[in-house]
């Protein structure tokens, strides 16, 4: 039986994959529903870093003027701290941006729905049922939406990956990854890197002077460390 459509795509999750394909698909006309577990705004594990060539992508998208006026912070150098204890610096080949996912996937959100797509934010999708022949009913708990077609941008991990069965569920990950936002720290126009054995550590400052400081590395160093 062919699933008469509430919208033609259901994108779920409205992470910077999921609010560019909202504004590309509804700027073409095309009837969209974002749907994000989230309410807006919120912190998410990220290096916040955007190297050169995503802003020719969001000139794309139309939202490069929204993007500016937040406020991000430019950095055109790179250095490295090796973990031998060496120092390497060097241009990056433009000016990279630093911003908050906090900042932007609110702004990207919120993007996508001035172009037409109706977004809802709070919405956690439960189950994704059907096919490309007669369409696809979205469980949102709340009641069903109907779609002609699914779009899947929630993320490495979801409860939905594990009723889709994805395999690689199954293999567990070796890294641990924490984030953190710090004021006072001067990193004039550059991102550093610091490596240390079995994992590393990105500073660079994004929006309101602030610097994120990523850090991920294996866990079992980090159990030897104490951690």
């Amino acid at each position: 039986m062919t699933v008469r459509a509430d919208c033609d795509v259901a994108i779920v999750g409205a992470g910077p994959a999921g609010c560019a394909a909202a504004i590309a698909l509804a700027r073409q006309g095309v009837r969209v529903t974002l749907l994000e577990k989230r309410r807006y705004p919120a912190h998410r594990l990220c290096g916040e870093f955007l190297s050169t060539e995503v802003m020719d992508l969001f000139e794309h998208l139309g939202v490069a003027g929204a993007i500016r006026a937040a406020g991000p912070a430019l950095m055109t150098t790179a250095r490295l701290y090796t973990a031998s204890g060496e120092v390497l610096e060097t241009s990056l080949p433009g000016t990279a941006l630093g911003l908050s996912r906090y900042r932007m996937d609110a702004l990207l959100f919120e993007q996508a729905c001035a172009a037409g797509a109706d977004g809802r934010a709070g919405t956690t999708v439960r189950a994704v049922t059907g096919d490309l022949r007669s369409g696809f009913l979205v469980d949102t708990g709340d009641g069903m939406l109907a779609a002609r077609v699914v779009l899947g941008a929630w993320g490495k991990r979801d409860r939905l990956d594990a009723r889709l069965r994805r395999a690689w569920l199954t293999r567990r990950t070796v890294y641990v990854a924490t984030k953190a936002h710090f004021d006072g720290v001067a990193l004039p126009g550059r991102v550093e890197l610091h490596a240390v054995p079995g994992g590393y550590c990105g500073l660079s400052h994004v929006e309101d002077g602030r610097v994120n400081a990523c850090w991920v590395t294996r866990a079992d160093v980090l159990r030897e460390a104490g951690g």
